[in-house]
């Protein structure tokens, strides 16, 4: 388990909840996904849907979110975007509102990804999606400086061996650049990390987990560029972006605090995730010269 009071799910469970309220996928196989999300669990149902089930309380929020913006992304976007099919109701013990979507093609890309058409490949789909209309969008997304105690927290926690205190130095450092001034405004993914991209034959194919999305900093989706992307890649996608200093160090303060929360969070629970935290710890460091 991820999370305390963490809801478990099962193919058994989702079997369940198809049979009494969308039947006409009750009998097809069902089967865990590779791809293990931190609030939601997935399954893919047959070959063509999938299910998706929040775990955890705050994540219920998230799925009805992202709910009526999906079909309007899926129809702007040349990548291709779930969206709902179905929406089922709590049942069979399970307590909360679950969703039947199509099944995307494509695998992801693990981090340290250093090929530079993936990097052009993301840029293109983040211009694509800045393009949008913001009008009616809900805000999302918070400042770095604006969980700049929540982070300290999370570093405290890290060990000696962890580079806890060039950790530290480093968000200080961070710290003291300008915060975003609210110009600008954008559409955003909200999480565009390597689990949540999805490629086919090395190209970039579908975009899923909108469950962050929503208008708001520019620098919030250029955080992939050290979640993801390794120092050739980065520098590529940086010059795709057109991102100036200032975006640039605010997308790099996000990708730490991401990390800060990460890698405490999930070391033992999810410890891929950790691994990618540490990571991105790693090239941060590097180019502070640290």
């Amino acid at each position: 388990m991820m999370h305390p009071n963490q809801i478990p799910t099962s193919p058994a469970l989702v079997g369940d909840l198809l049979q009494r309220q969308y039947p006409m996928l009750a009998n097809e196989p069902i089967s865990e996904t590779p791809f293990h999300g931190t609030d939601s669990d997935t399954y893919r149902v047959g070959k063509h849907h999938s299910v998706r089930l929040p775990i955890i309380d705050w994540a219920v929020n998230n799925e009805t979110h992202m709910r009526p913006w999906l079909p309007w992304l899926q129809d702007r976007l040349a990548v291709q975007v779930s969206g709902p099919i179905f929406y089922g109701e709590p049942d069979c013990g399970y307590p909360h509102g679950w969703t039947v979507y199509p099944w995307l093609p494509g695998e992801p890309i693990a981090f340290g990804c250093d090929d530079p058409q993936v990097a052009i490949d993301i840029a293109a789909f983040l211009h694509e999606l800045r393009a949008l209309p913001t009008e009616g969008a809900p805000s999302a997304g918070r400042s770095p400086h604006a969980l700049d105690t929540d982070v300290r927290k999370c570093l405290a926690q890290l060990a000696a061996e962890d580079h806890r205190d060039d950790l530290i130095a480093v968000w200080e450092a961070m710290m003291t650049t300008p915060a975003w001034d609210g110009s600008g405004v954008v559409w955003m993914h909200g999480d565009v990390a390597p689990g949540n991209l999805l490629f086919i034959n090395g190209r970039l194919k579908a975009a899923i987990d909108w469950s962050a999305l929503g208008i708001g900093d520019p620098a919030s989706d250029l955080q992939v560029a050290w979640n993801m992307l390794a120092a050739n890649a980065r520098a590529i996608f940086r010059e795709a972006m057109g991102a100036d200093d200032a975006t640039w160090e605010r997308a790099r303060a996000r990708a730490f605090a991401q990390a800060s929360f990460q890698l405490p969070y999930y070391r033992e629970s999810l410890p891929a995730l950790a691994q990618q935290a540490q990571w991105v710890f790693g090239e941060i460091l590097e180019e502070f010269g640290r």
